[in-house]
């Protein structure tokens, strides 16, 4: 598939770009933007009431992603750019050193939600 290798190509650059440049618009406050909300899957279908044992799956709340064996507690979501909407996320975890704040770039295409790390970009897709 041709536009996913784009897609992730894209992503990791605007990770790139974010870690090293200043934030260029305004925070959106301290919860995860409403078009986030919801539980995401790498693979479909999905059934977002579903109970799941796999490590891919994932809920996004006001203020947590909810993963499998772990819980990020939500630092500041920064909006980067609108088209696609493209934000960097500050998480905590339950499970890292206590205090350590991890960056990611979340950028939301529909229904399909790509989320980098620096290191890699993995594709998810909204379960209905």
């Amino acid at each position: 598939m041709r536009l996913v290798g784009r897609n992730r190509g894209t992503v990791l650059a605007l990770f790139l770009i974010a870690l090293c440049a200043p934030v260029f618009a305004a925070a959106e406050g301290t919860s995860f933007p409403a078009p986030m909300l919801g539980v995401w899957e790498p693979e479909l279908p999905c059934d977002p009431g579903e109970a799941s044992d796999r490590d891919g799956r994932f809920e996004i709340t006001g203020r947590q992603r909810l993963n499998y064996e772990e819980i990020e507690d939500l630092v500041s979501a920064d909006l980067l750019t609108s088209s696609p909407r493209t934000w960097r996320i500050l998480t905590t975890s339950n499970i890292g050193p206590e205090g350590l704040e991890q960056p990611f770039i979340y950028v939301l295409e529909g229904d399909l939600l790509t989320v980098a790390d620096g290191r890699s970009a993995r594709m998810y897709m909204r379960c209905k």
